[in-house]
């Protein structure tokens, strides 16, 4: 019986097993969207050659592990294929009629989902932008009662930082492009915005965006340092990391830098590195009066000690 124009035999089922394991294993940042939407493909021709020889009662337990393993070192770089097909997922989902069991068309989401989780366990890491936090944003509006359109702001990059939990970068870079237009000499705006350039695969609008942000900043220790935060929060721990201990080497006090490079080094498992730099983010915030990110770093390294190591 065939399957896409493929007959359903055993040999012929080994034959794209292996095709997919070259695959998988050739995927680096930087893949392809044709060697990523082809491996897809692929996983959908096994999935349906499977459910035939199941149904004529061929033992395929030998086969069944070889999947399982593609399906584990797919899912180990789902960050990779998420981004390679950033802003298209929801097309292309509807081109091939997916549905949940072919988990692999919904990757953005499962590694959306778990850079959520990983967000909220080292949620620390955007104290750089102390307004962004719930809780301080609440007391900000009740207390300081700013003006209509701050107030406006305030909303929009909340509900663009919701998109980001979810995945959807086009739709934050919307909402972070009318709180620009609102706020143009705030530098975390355009900051922001360069991110999800970067992250949706467009370098030259990326690049446009970052120049505009450090030129606001008017500080590239303070620039890289934000911009750790802004790496962090995508989940994307080894820029983060790359970009605080540039922030590190351009300003060895400033606190804010040890904070995301604590977070970076948390997130990738490098407890005594985070230990290491939340204690330096703590001593340099103390020195320097900012109280904020003193007791959050103060409460951040007494979690850290108790983590198992």
């Amino acid at each position: 019986m065939p399957v896409g124009g493929t007959r359903t035999s055993p040999d012929v089922l080994r034959k794209e097993i292996h095709h997919a394991e070259l695959a998988v294993a050739a995927l680096r940042p930087g893949a392809g969207r044709q060697q990523v939407l082809g491996l897809l493909r692929r996983l959908d021709l096994i999935d349906e050659v499977i459910a035939h020889l199941e149904a004529r009662h061929v033992d395929l337990r030998a086969e069944r592990v070889r999947i399982e393993t593609i399906h584990n070192m797919i899912l180990s770089r789902g960050a990779i294929v998420a981004r390679t097909l950033a802003g298209e997922w929801d097309a292309r989902r509807a081109e091939v009629e997916a549905t949940r069991p072919r988990w692999w068309w919904y990757l953005d989401q499962r590694v959306a989902a778990d850079r959520g989780r990983q967000r909220r366990k080292v949620g620390w890491i955007a104290a750089g932008t102390v307004l962004a936090l719930g809780g301080l944003v609440a007391v900000y509006l009740l207390f300081l009662q700013p003006d209509e359109e701050v107030r406006r702001q305030i909303a929009l990059v909340s509900q663009a930082e919701g998109l980001i939990e979810e995945g959807a970068y086009a739709e934050a870079m919307a909402l972070y492009r009318q709180a620009e237009a609102a706020a143009p000499e705030d530098p975390d705006l355009p900051l922001a915005i360069a991110v999800l350039h970067e992250a949706l695969g467009e370098p030259a609008a990326a690049a446009e965006a970052y120049a505009r942000a450090e030129t606001l900043y008017g500080d590239e220790a303070l620039y890289w340092a934000y911009r750790s935060g802004r790496y962090l929060f995508l989940g994307w721990w080894a820029e983060g990391g790359s970009a605080a201990q540039e922030a590190v080497a351009l300003d060895p006090e400033l606190a804010v830098a040890y904070c995301h490079l604590g977070g970076a080094y948390e997130a990738q498992g490098q407890i005594e590195e985070a230990m290491a730099a939340v204690r330096r983010c703590r001593d340099l915030a103390q020195a320097h009066n900012q109280d904020e990110l003193y007791v959050l770093a103060t409460s951040r390294l007494a979690r850290l000690l108790q983590t198992p190591r």
